[in-house]
């Protein structure tokens, strides 16, 4: 995993990074789609179907990903940005992210229509070639937060403002594993979720599908577990082909908004853990 020892030249990086790259109503990643489709649909159980967002079911989508995942997840629960069932500026920007990424797929059920019953939210990133530094996410996030509290301005909110950091990571994270595994791209695994009465095994198939199919095509993925069974699934089920490359315990950011430990109500779940998800079999 990534060093705790950050030299002051890579914390002279990030400040200076985190200055040049503040939120101001649009989220500062890259909106590149891929030429080509790099996640294939597909049909599983012979019932069901995992087809790429469009503009088509956009609507469904968004409906879907707000009651299965915002509602629940334990990130987006503890910053809070679906409150009160609103849809912010901030979080229509976020969502808009993951439809048009051209890697995202909706789940859908045939024999109810073609309902969606889950999505599974990417973000794709291209092989560059600009410096990045190995800055722990730990370091990132509470550097993130310090920042904000020094410089927050009365128009601004603070949880806009680390969330944007928050993605930019998910990019230096993704980026560094490109280089390091000289791919050709990276897919980060953001966002998944199925309705309660669809799930078991289906989001293992559909994950196994997308992995496939990126390391078909000369790519690598990254991901972040958010709660232990998620990572336990990737450490038991993808052997060598998955590596924990960091983690930062819930307990251990400091993003504090009123008084109040924005991450406390997660204590309970332990950390994030990020990971890599690399085409390894070569190498048995």
């Amino acid at each position: 995993m990534a060093s705790r020892v950050v030299s002051a030249t890579n914390r002279s990086w990030l400040y200076n990074f985190l200055a040049n790259n503040r939120y101001q109503g649009e989220i500062l990643l890259p909106r590149t789609i891929p030429i080509g489709n790099i996640v294939s649909s597909c049909s599983f159980d012979s019932k069901y179907e995992a087809n790429l967002v469009n503009p088509t079911i956009n609507e469904e989508v968004q409906s879907a990903i707000l009651r299965i995942f915002y509602k629940h997840a334990p990130v987006p629960v503890c910053l809070g940005l679906y409150r009160d069932e609103k849809i912010t500026d901030f979080l229509q920007n976020e969502i808009n992210l993951f439809k048009y990424s051209g890697v995202s797929v909706a789940l859908q059920d045939p024999s109810k229509c073609n309902k969606v019953f889950g999505c599974g939210f990417s973000l794709y990133f291209e092989a560059d070639d600009e410096f990045r530094p190995d800055i722990p996410v730990e370091v990132w996030h509470n550097n993130a937060a310090r920042y904000i509290e020094n410089t927050l301005k009365c128009s601004e909110n603070a949880i806009h403002l680390w969330r944007n950091y928050q993605f930019l990571h998910l990019k230096h994270f993704c980026q560094n594993i490109i280089r390091q595994e000289n791919a050709a791209f990276g897919i980060h695994l953001a966002q998944l979720g199925v309705e309660k009465e669809y799930r078991g095994h289906i989001s293992k198939t559909i994950i196994r599908n997308i992995c496939n199919d990126v390391w078909s095509k000369g790519g690598i993925l990254t991901t972040v577990s958010n709660f232990p069974a998620f990572g336990d699934f990737l450490e038991s089920d993808y052997g060598n082909n998955v590596q924990l490359v960091d983690e930062v315990a819930y307990d251990d950011i400091e993003l504090t908004v009123d008084g109040e430990c924005v991450f406390k109500r997660a204590s309970n779940l332990g950390s994030m853990r990020y990971y890599a998800l690399v085409d390894n079999t070569h190498s048995k």
